[in-house]
Order: structure tokens, then sequence, then C-alpha cells
């Protein structure tokens, strides 16, 4: 999306009204660089919207923010996977997340990327 502003100046010298398009965008920049982890972690773009990604990587920080431990991110996404391609993209996610959203639970990121199943 764009949003075109006026500077509103006007003067008698002046012989018109500058414009100019500013981008607008529904996300933060350290948002996109989680997206962009996530692709690079699961090796395409997963098969899920950016929204419902950002959603469970806020929920996956939270989780571990709270106590959930490494061995535990690992256990309840290969539990709670319904399949190879939700499993890859929860660690996708996770590690994406780690990196990018919830750094402070950096020390966990090395057991998890070693039990996940990415390219």
């Amino acid at each position: 999306f764009f949003f075109q502003a006026e500077d509103g100046i006007r003067d008698h010298c002046v012989t018109g009204v500058q414009t100019c398009a500013l981008p607008i965008y529904p996300y933060t920049g350290q948002e996109f660089a989680f997206f962009d982890d996530v692709v690079y972690f699961y090796g395409a773009t997963p098969p899920m919207d950016n929204d419902s990604m950002l959603e469970f990587g806020e929920l996956w920080c939270q989780l571990m923010e709270d106590g959930m431990g490494d061995t535990d991110v690992v256990e309840r996404i290969n539990e709670g996977a319904t399949d190879e391609n939700d499993r890859e993209t929860h660690f996708a996610i996770v590690l994406a997340g780690i990196r990018n959203l919830c750094p402070s639970q950096a020390g966990k990121a090395e057991y998890i990327a070693l039990n996940a199943p990415l390219p």
C-alpha cells in the first residue's frame, strides 16, 4: 500500500504542491527479518500465511520466555505436528523466532536446531 502525502507548501513562488509516495507496511523490520528467516530455515516459502507464522512465532517465544525448555519445545513440535510439513514449518518458526522475536532465548537454539528436520 502507498500513502500519498502533500507537504502543504503554499506560496506565491511555488507553482505546485510537492507530493511523495510513502510505503505503508503492516509489519516491522524485525518481523520482515523473521519472515525471511522462516523461509531460510524451512528452505522455501512455508505453507502458511505471514500473519499465522507471526502468531505462532510470538506464541513459541512466550512459551519459552515462560520457562519451556529446549527439549520441551522439540517434544511438543514432534508430538503436535499434523504431518512432516507442519513439523518442519514449526521448527523453522521457532528458530526464526528465537533469532528475531525473542533473542533472549538464544541459548535454546542450538539444541532445537540439532533436532530439527530442516534442509
